[in-house]
């Protein structure tokens, strides 16, 4: 089994330049492995071996697991439904046990160990920003970029003649891949042997080309995908294409993020028909892991050792989340949520050498709000104070719609301040030119 989905994967063009552009591998920790990241959000492959304890960050919003294999015992139970049944999970709606996602909630750091005899393997979507209700009134400044980046096609449309079938459960070409036949909608943002992650955007009056998806997915969607104004309508290649009958799931107490368990779809052309861009994502699993982890795994997921990595100390830990919720408050516009986290006396030196007290800053971001993206960071922690060095990219949105995009070395100066860390200073250097 395992082998013929794989063999199926790899009809799926996969270049060494391609997973260049898509891939950002920077490990947390021997068992954590970002695959992609952007100012919205972080995806995250975890991997945890049976005898090992693994200590996860604290999480300030809802992330979502999703699993393609079964979980060995652990201690504590991770979520809601952790391990083999439950009724919380999104699963396909032919009642398939995988893939399966789960949302959960903010998350303190916690320490999980595996006293199962197999891998625990799943990845977690992390949101740095939810756009939840506020997705109506700033989707332009968020996916500025991409109504303005429309791939174009470099093939003739697929026909059912383009190629053999692919699967029983997919009985068409692949180029009718969504990748392949609608690139102006589908953004590879992640591939490797065993996933894809998908951005999906729709514009406003945009219809897509016919396309389809071969394998089974899980949706992620914080507020883009199924917003009640977003309207549309899907017209598919075949009348007896199986319907799409997610449920989606929140963690409880949140209405954002949403998640949805999908079998392969078939093709089929959707048509937004609002004023509002339908955006998600899309995790696409091409091959299953199933039961089969329980003696392969081992062998998918070779231990390495956690001497290779250096841990976060739980300060270092708490300025990386404070940094996230900064980051996020300033895409948002979050006046309230900077005022938490910067220091009375805040200075901050802009790229020009303007200098802003705490008040002109968060005056200043309100006023136009910007998607940042912070790359690696250097935390240097001593006592009460700490030094947060790294890059940082400020994508703005000009009067004329264009987009300006500034890459900065910043540094950050922090101090503990009553249980609590707080940005007491911040400069950020121009790195590139506009």
């Amino acid at each position: 089994m395992f082998n013929k989905i794989r063999g199926a994967a790899q009809g799926l063009p996969l270049t060494a330049s391609l997973l260049a552009m898509i891939c950002t591998a920077s490990p947390a920790t021997a068992a954590e492995k970002v695959l992609f990241e952007d100012a919205h959000l972080k995806f995250v492959e975890v991997t945890q071996w049976p005898g090992e304890k693994l200590t996860t960050a604290p999480l300030s919003l809802p992330s979502i697991i999703a699993a393609d294999a079964a979980w060995p015992a652990l201690s504590p139970m991770l979520g809601t439904t952790r391990g083999e049944g439950g009724d919380a999970r999104g699963i396909p709606t032919n009642s398939k046990p995988y893939p399966w996602c789960e949302p959960q909630g903010p998350q303190a750091a916690h320490t999980v160990n595996v006293t199962g005899n197999f891998p625990l393997h799943y990845y977690r979507m992390e949101y740095k920003r939810i756009d939840g209700d506020g997705f109506e009134a700033n989707w332009r400044t968020w996916y500025a970029s991409l109504m303005k980046d429309i791939p174009k096609a470099g093939k003739p449309a697929p026909t059912m003649e383009s190629g053999s079938p692919m699967s029983t459960e997919w009985p068409f070409p692949a180029a009718y891949d969504a990748v392949n036949a609608a690139p102006a909608n589908h953004y590879l943002r992640y591939q490797d042997d065993h996933v894809a992650l998908l951005e999906v955007f729709i514009r406003p009056g945009e219809t897509e080309e016919m396309h389809g998806h071969p394998f089974s997915s899980v949706y992620f969607d914080d507020g883009g995908g199924f917003y009640p104004l977003i309207h549309t309508k899907s017209n598919n290649l075949s009348a007896n294409s199986p319907s799409f009958k997610g449920v989606g799931l929140t963690a409880p107490g949140e209405k954002y993020p949403t998640c949805y368990s999908a079998n392969p779809q078939w093709p089929h052309a959707t048509s937004n028909l609002g004023t509002v861009p339908q955006h998600f994502y899309r995790l696409q699993f091409l091959r299953m892991d199933g039961d089969e982890i329980k003696t392969q795994g081992t062998k998918w997921y070779p231990q390495v050792k956690s001497e290779q990595t250096t841990a976060l100390t739980p300060a270092q830990r708490q300025l990386e989340a404070m940094e996230k919720q900064r980051t996020a408050a300033i895409a948002s516009g979050d006046a309230k949520t900077l005022a938490s986290l910067l220091a009375d006396d805040y200075v901050h030196v802009h790229g020009i050498g303007r200098v802003d007290n705490k008040e002109g800053f968060i005056k200043s971001i309100v006023e136009r709000p910007r998607e940042t993206t912070r790359g690696p960071l250097t935390i240097r922690v001593y006592g009460d104070m700490a030094v947060i060095t790294g890059e940082q990219v400020n994508n703005s949105v000009n009067a004329d719609k264009t987009v300006t995009s500034t890459t900065y070395m910043a540094t950050q100066v922090a101090r503990l301040i009553k249980g609590h860390w707080q940005l007491v200073s911040m400069q950020v250097t121009p790195k590139t030119a506009n």
